[in-house]
This record gives structure tokens, sequence and C-alpha cells, in this order.
């Protein structure tokens, strides 16, 4: 992971600017914050005494060792202890990629239509799909090898270079499979819109061309322009049905659509509504020993996003983890198995696995969580 970061110095600012610079840290792409080192004279007056000024810390502004600070306590001994009996473990294996590129956000931020797009928020969903199943994900700029992964995300690429393409390329006949959505290389690397057809440099290891789309708002009712009066809009979403595997699936895209012909790839989901009514609305292609499907549409509803990313890993050979409620986090180091309940109710989490609890309660090849609960098997 690329780390990009600044200095964050809420102390100064006041508390009342905390959620909105973590808002525009967040749209920036900043990913780390440091916060405090100007300020450590207040925090500590005097050698050995700490004294928190604004925000709630680890020990009461009295200096006394409070509730907060047993709760800190008790967390780090406990971590303590279970670091001694894990010792050295790898790092989560993420045999899916996500590409996120700078060039490519600053593009869509830099226009209004653009911001409608929503660049970050296409890879929040992604892996947010992904966290649910327990697929580690890894979010990566695209000059990054690809080849330790087995699914590569491409969500809204819309600036593609020779290099990127080449590499995409050699990943799929090798094995791999990439899953592409939305704006697929229409323009350069300047922003520009590209005067051919696309998408650049992979309409044939997709199988498609793109010779555009449109944007799914409604400028036409009262009180809505995209200028003036107010950048007021509706939206005039399109449907499309098709098969993903074994599985019919049908739903609606409400923020673009592309303007798409199969050429090579065989269309395995149509628009069924609007004006690409029977065009393609998904590709798929098989190259060497991998695959490629090619998603064009933005905005798709939950069930449909869902059911693309599934087939999508099926394709790419990535079992998903154990099915459990939302927030409730599996992950795997090793020979070691982390379960985390993040929410207030109590779960039981079926791993389909022996093992030993090094902490919480493991029977019979379930975890027994408490609420914000943590069990470690092995």
């Amino acid at each position: 992971m690329r780390y990009f970061g600044c200095a964050y110095y809420p102390e100064y600012w006041g508390l009342e600017r905390i959620d909105e610079g973590a808002r525009l840290m967040r749209e920036a792409g900043i990913n780390l914050a440091r916060i405090g080192e100007f300020a450590w004279c207040r925090m500590e007056p005097e050698e050995g005494r700490g004294q928190e000024q604004e925000l709630q810390g680890v020990l009461e502004r009295s200096g006394h060792p409070g509730h907060r600070y047993r709760a800190v306590q008790k967390c780090f001994l406990e971590m303590q202890r279970i670091c001694e009996q894990l010792g050295e473990l790898p790092l989560p294996q993420a045999p899916v990629a996500i590409v996120q590129d700078y060039d490519v956000l600053w593009t869509y931020e830099s226009s209004v239509a653009g911001k409608g797009v929503d660049y970050p928020g296409q890879i929040y969903r992604l892996h947010r799909e992904l966290y649910d199943r327990h697929v580690v994900a890894d979010i990566i700029p695209p000059e990054r090898d690809f080849s330790g992964y087995r699914l590569v995300i491409l969500p809204s690429l819309v600036i593609v270079d020779p290099d990127l393409a080449a590499r995409l390329s050699t990943f799929v006949e090798a094995g791999g499979t990439v899953l592409a959505t939305g704006q697929l290389g229409l323009r350069d690397a300047n922003g520009n819109y590209i005067p051919a057809p696309g998408p650049q440099h992979l309409a044939d290891l997709f199988g498609v061309v793109i010779h555009g789309g449109m944007y799914l708002h409604s400028h036409v009712e009262p009180d809505e322009a995209l200028w003036v009066p107010a950048p007021e809009t509706g939206r005039a979403p399109v449907a499309l049905t098709g098969v993903l595997g074994s599985q019919m699936v049908g739903g609606r895209a409400a923020v673009w659509a592309a303007d798409l012909a199969a050429n090579g790839g065989t269309s395995i989901c149509k628009f069924t509504d609007g004006a690409y009514a029977g065009q393609p609305a998904i590709v798929r292609k098989a190259t060497g020993e991998g695959h490629t499907l090619y998603a064009g549409a933005i905005g798709m509803a939950d069930e449909l996003h869902s059911a693309l990313v599934g087939y999508a890993l099926s394709l790419a050979g990535v079992q998903p983890g154990p099915e459990t409620r939302r927030h409730v986090e599996v992950v795997t180091r090793g020979d070691v198995t982390f379960v985390i309940n993040h929410t207030a109710q109590s779960m039981i989490v079926k791993l389909g696995r022996e093992g030993r609890a090094l902490l919480g309660s493991f029977r019979a090849g379930a975890a027994e969580l408490p609420p914000y609960g943590v069990c470690i098997i092995r």
C-alpha cells in the first residue's frame, strides 16, 4: 500500500473542524496523518506528566488513570501476551487487487459531470463487496506488478497507457482475470477524450468497442439544471439483464451507461430499455488461460453489483471466506485465523476448520464472539 500523508493540528483549528478535516483528507487521497508534535508542550507540560487539552485522551485531564486508561491497558497487555504466542506471522495474502490511479481521480474531480462518477466511491464499494466476503484485497497503483494476484479490478480506469495494457494482457494470458467497469480507456494522459472508439489499447483484450456513453441524469424536469439556477438533477436509470455464470441477474444502472458493441467478446448481459436497449451491457472474453469482464455501467443496483463481483471471483478461482453478518471480519495469516466482531451483538461464526483458541472461545469449528469480541485460532 502506498501512503500519502499530511500534518494535522486539531489543537489549533478546534474540535469543530475534525470531521470536515477528515473528509477533505479522504477526498484528497490522504491515508496517513501526523498530529500533535507542535503542541506536545500542552500534552506533556512536565516530564512524565501528560495532560490532554482538547481531545479525550487515555488519561483524564486531572492526570488520573481512569476507565479509558484501564481499557487501553487491558488491550495492550492482552496484545503483548498474544504476540508472544503468535511469533512472526506473514501478512495476509491478497488474491485480488483494485487499481486506483490518481490521474484518473484528478480527471474526474476537475469536471462537473465527472464528479457524479464518484471514482473513490466506486473503489470503496468494490472493497466493501470483497471485505464482506472476507476476501483480502490490495489497493494498488497501475504500475504495480500483477503477477501475485488472481483477479485485478479496474473501476472506471478512464486513462490507460500502453505499458499498463501490455502488462494486463500478459496477466490474462497467464491465467489471471480482469474485471473492468464503467469508463474504460476513453481519455488520454491529459484527461482529454480520445477522438476514436475505446477502450484505448484494450479493445482486443476485452473484445469490445466503446463508442461513448451517456450520463444518466435528467435535466428536463421542472427546476432541473446542470448550471443554473442550481445543479439539481434527477436520474434516468436504465435496466440490464442477463446471466452471470448460472445465475439470472437483473437491475438498473443510475449514473452512466456505455454505448457498447461486442467485438470478439461474448455479451452476457444486455440493456433492456433506454437509448441502448438491446446492446451489450456486460461482455466476457477468454484469452489464453485467463478471462476479462467488462461491465459498461456505473451506479449498478446493489444486488447486480454484488453478483458481478461474485462472478468475477468465481472466474478467477478465488474462494470467499465463511458467511457472516456484516461487520464481522475474518482474516488468516499463516496458520492463524483472526475473527473480529465490530458490532454490539453477540455472534457465532462457523469457520469450517479445526484448531485451538489462543484468545476467545472456539468450539466445534465455530468462534463464539461477544459484542466487539475477538477470537484467534491456531
